[in-house]
């Protein structure tokens, strides 16, 4: 039996994470299908609502990866 993924950014193929080259090992996380960074990553997306600072509600596009 096959265990159901959550539909998250973590399992989204546009997730694109960038090492910032610190000390500390830090990623950024950046959404390739909206261009804005990511945060809650493990969050279903249908039950998060993610809106640019200017208050415009951002679509998801998410797409499984293979």
């Amino acid at each position: 039996m096959e265990k159901s993924e959550k539909k998250c950014c973590l399992n989204c193929r546009y997730l694109v994470q960038i090492p910032k080259n610190n000390r500390y090992g830090d990623i950024e996380t950046l959404c390739a299908a909206t261009g804005y960074f990511c945060g809650a990553l493990d969050k279903e997306t249908n039950t998060v609502r993610r809106t640019t600072p200017g208050g415009k509600e951002l679509v998801c596009r998410f797409e499984k990866k293979t």
